[in-house]
């Protein structure tokens, strides 16, 4: 019953008070999702042992998932001998229990899981509790605090990133009739050449007649 190596947090109400728990271990996974669903109010603690001592005695935890008959013959066996902590899953109808489990009961649980056909359960599988004070839960908020600012500098721009941006946005903006001549100013020059060719036809008359009474010749005065 090995899980995967984790850390995972857990806050909740304890005894009427709210604390911050961290779990690691191998088994810290199962044990946050049993915690949380007893928060919610999805698992029923049916007796023997209450939780929160368990979680407060320092000892490895594991949660072990049994069926209806494996926890009834379990619960027989154990009477007085071995202290777990059973939850009911109210939302699953496969009426199974999960018990909580302290490393201390494995030597005298081991036989009796192996008798019920649950299989032998290995020391360092589960996970390690540990309530967190204030002061380390100040550090975890800035923790927190620091990969969300971290984050966030990550998708706000830098300044030559920015500075960038806008070079390329003003390349952007800049039309390509910039590097060429733009069609009103053709179309002035066109204007402009056909005014002075209009000029020129206009004085070529004036000329010509200027130069026709220059060609002709004085009368001989009498």
């Amino acid at each position: 019953m090995n899980g995967d190596a984790a850390e995972e947090v857990v806050k909740m109400t304890l005894n009427g008070v709210e604390v911050v728990i961290r779990l690691l271990g191998d088994g810290a996974k199962n044990l946050a999702a049993l915690l949380i669903a007893w928060r919610n109010k999805e698992k029923k603690h049916v007796g023997k042992t209450s939780l929160p001592k368990l979680l407060t005695s320092g000892d490895e935890l594991h949660v072990l998932s049994l069926t209806k008959e494996q926890y009834d013959s379990f619960s027989k066996q154990a009477r007085k001998k071995i202290t777990y902590a059973p939850f009911l899953n109210t939302k699953s109808k496969d009426g199974k229990v999960d018990i909580v489990l302290g490393s201390r009961q494995l030597n005298f649980a081991n036989h009796i899981l192996n008798r019920i056909g649950f299989g032998n359960v290995e020391p360092g599988s589960g996970a390690h509790a540990e309530i967190l004070n204030d002061r380390e839960k100040e550090k975890l908020d800035m923790n927190f605090g620091k990969t969300s600012d971290d984050s966030k500098k990550n998708d706000t721009p830098s300044k030559a990133d920015s500075d960038e941006c806008r070079d390329s946005s003003t390349r952007r903006d800049v039309p390509k009739s910039s590097s060429k001549p733009s069609v009103e100013k053709k179309l002035e020059e066109n204007k402009r050449k056909l005014e002075r060719e209009r000029k020129k036809q206009k004085d070529r008359p004036r000329e010509k007649s200027k130069s026709r009474q220059k060609s002709k010749p004085k009368a001989k005065e009498r």
